[in-house]
């Protein structure tokens, strides 16, 4: 029915992780809001590899 993903399904922080390392972000540095330590991605997230290259 086209709702499901069939194949390698990814998330929201794996695509985000991928988005920032094509920039050449490191997507697992950490910054701080205040004295609040934040990170760009969730920690289980990875770049998608084959879309990298």
């Amino acid at each position: 029915d086209g709702r499901d993903v069939a194949e390698n399904p990814v998330s929201e922080g794996d695509l985000f992780a991928t988005i920032y390392t094509a920039l050449g972000i490191n997507p697992r540095k950490k910054h701080f809001w205040g004295k609040r330590p934040v990170w760009l991605t969730p920690e289980d997230a990875a770049p998608i590899k084959p879309l990298l290259g």
